[in-house]
């Protein structure tokens, strides 16, 4: 618990509140970290679709490396 804790508050911007720090202000009600928490989590785990044209990107790059590598051998 602690250390997934710990990964989402560093994804949170400007949060400099230590991980146990910020456990006891959920454990004794602290509002605004809840309220912070609420705001933040969504944004932090909102999914992300690749872009369109990833596939097209990979064959490129793959192109490229296979030239590379048929180039020095």
């Amino acid at each position: 618990m602690h250390s997934i804790l710990d990964k989402v508050l560093r994804e949170v911007p400007h949060c400099r509140i230590k991980t146990h720090d910020f456990k006891h202000a959920l454990g004794v009600g602290w509002l605004d970290a809840v309220d912070m928490l609420m705001t933040e989590l969504p944004k932090i785990f909102e999914l992300e679709l690749p872009s369109p044209d990833l596939l097209k990107k990979q064959d490129s790059e793959m192109s490229l490396k296979e030239w590379l590598l048929d180039f020095y051998v």
